[in-house]
């Protein structure tokens, strides 16, 4: 099972007709867990061309919980971009770090009010051309009660690419 693998878990679904890494996303929140991600996605840059799109997704229902009923200041709102931004500029600085030739391009995008962070992941890959997604397997959200995080779980079963994750430690 994958929740109890001690190594990365490479799942291609039935969908998917061969293997590119020309373009791959890799989601991150800043978590150490996520950044898991980021060696295997460098590796995997480096046999199709190395474009590698790191995303970070905003869930403004989840952030802003019972405070959201009212709506979120602008100033909270750019708090959680700028959070992002730096998650995914710091997580483009170590990608480079294990594949200086890698072509990285970074993102920060809401989630859509009816929809979750899943679901902007899954629409970012098919509207980009994704060919493979490389995730951790639990990110800020890390509740002891999941087996695989709640993401990367909901990722896995709605994509139709490839999709490699990348375990924590003592999962």
């Amino acid at each position: 099972m994958l929740y109890r693998s001690e190594q990365p878990v490479f799942v291609v679904p039935d969908a998917a007709e061969s293997f590119a890494a020309e373009r791959l996303l890799v989601p991150t929140d800043g978590s150490e867990n996520a950044a898991r991600a980021l060696p295997h996605a460098a590796e995997l840059s480096r046999i199709d061309g190395g474009h590698v799109d790191l995303l970070n997704v905003i869930d403004l229902a989840e952030a802003g919980g019972a405070f959201n009923a009212g709506g979120l200041s602008s100033e909270f709102v750019e708090r959680l971009e700028s959070r992002g931004r730096e998650a995914v500029e710091d997580a483009a600085e170590e990608l480079r770090g294990h594949n200086p030739d890698a072509e990285v391009r970074t993102a920060v995008e809401r989630a859509d009010a009816a929809g979750s962070v899943a679901d902007r992941i899954r629409t970012y890959v098919e509207d980009e051309g994704v060919d493979a997604v490389v995730m951790g397997s639990h990110g800020r959200s890390n509740l002891r009660r999941t087996l695989l995080g709640s993401v990367a779980s909901n990722v896995l079963r709605g994509v139709d690419v490839p999709v490699l994750v990348a375990v924590r430690d003592g999962q």
